[in-house]
């Protein structure tokens, strides 16, 4: 399970939790609370959810809230899907390539 990608069987919604995140941090700016104070989150689970995600570093360098970073981690697309994408592209360019000098 742990090597397989995100929403591989189906549960995982990486925009509703990056959605939810993000909309407890705009919340608690609107009612002026502390992110740190009134939604904790501990580094471990945010250690988790970045390896979660295949990144490599974690952002606790960031001096954002741990919410905030907590949004910030899942608002990105694993790197791994941009691999993927990528590949894709350039399989569906070379075979236009390779179509074209053919001349199909």
């Amino acid at each position: 399970m742990a090597d397989e990608p995100l929403n591989a069987r189906g549960g995982d919604n990486q925009d509703e939790m990056a959605f939810l995140y993000g909309l407890l941090a705009d919340k608690a700016d609107e009612r002026e609370l502390d992110h740190d104070e009134f939604y904790f989150i501990s580094d471990e689970m945010l250690r988790f959810f970045n390896r979660w995600q295949g990144y490599d570093e974690f952002i606790e360098r960031s001096c954002r809230s741990q919410l905030k970073k907590a949004h910030e981690i899942w608002r990105n697309m694993p790197r791994q899907w941009y691999r993927q994408l990528a590949d894709e592209m350039g399989r569906i360019l070379l075979m236009a390539d390779l179509l074209r000098e053919r001349g199909q």
